[in-house]
């Protein structure tokens, strides 16, 4: 999700949208609209900016899903078999994975079911997609993350965390965030998550929303002892890219 100091005036703006459809789940409010000036498709959760259409979506799921698969796969000569997707649920990140044939399983965790179920249905997502989460390589679990990581049993070629941002601010009182969100950015949860690496797999991390953010996570690897490889930058403010080997 996009929440930098310029957000405010481009969110006023792109709120002036026309609605396509809106549906409460027991976590999100999900929205998506038509932005007629630019012709782009925004989706909302929480009222925060999911993704636009075009090419700040496709750049984003670029450098967290095929970037990593390009950098530290194909050009070692590895085969990342088995891929977990923390997050994702609208399936734009899968439909970058699947144009790799040598992945051949793709494990996606949500713990919005509506959201997957909206990915795999609705046809203006199926097409932005291009129905990625109908594909018989995509298992969907829809799971807290972590209460599934403590039970699962396999290990990854390559892990890719996509959660939403956390509110370490404490100033939005978004329940949400508190309770489902703000767990995913320690470094107990960072443990769990680097227990399913493979020796040799990797770690594809978006951080975004504030440099104690970027910070902890950082600190989180290290003492975990994942080799930093290296750091991408969004088109964003504070929006940055975060690449670890086990």
């Amino acid at each position: 999700m996009w929440k930098d100091p310029a957000m405010p005036k481009l969110h006023k703006e792109i709120r002036k949208g026309k609605p396509l459809m809106k549906v409460k789940t027991p976590y999100n409010t999900v929205e998506l609209t038509f932005h007629p000036k630019s012709h782009k498709i925004v989706m909302w959760l929480n009222g925060y900016m999911q993704f636009i259409s075009g090419l700040p979506e496709k750049e984003y799921h670029f450098k967290l899903y095929g970037q990593p698969v390009i950098d530290y796969f194909l050009k070692e000569k590895r085969t990342p078999e088995k891929v977990l997707v923390l997050g994702g649920g609208d399936g734009l990140g899968a439909r970058e994975l699947l144009k790799f044939p040598q992945i051949r399983e793709i494990t996606l965790v949500d713990i919005d079911k509506t959201v997957t179920d909206l990915a795999r249905k609705n046809p203006i997502l199926r097409t932005l997609n291009r129905n990625a989460l109908n594909s018989s390589r995509v298992k969907i679990v829809n799971a807290d993350a972590l209460k599934y990581l403590k039970t699962a049993k396999d290990r990854y070629d390559l892990i890719i965390v996509d959660f939403p941002d956390p509110d370490y601010d404490m100033m939005e009182n978004d329940e949400f965030l508190k309770k489902h969100v703000n767990p995913l950015y320690t470094c107990r949860a960072y443990k769990l998550i680097a227990s399913h690496l493979k020796k040799g797999g990797l770690l594809s991390i978006q951080v975004s929303g504030s440099p104690i953010v970027l910070n902890r996570v950082k600190n989180c690897l290290k003492k975990l002892k994942l080799q930093i490889l290296g750091k991408d930058r969004g088109i964003n403010f504070e929006q940055f890219f975060l690449y670890a080997r086990r």
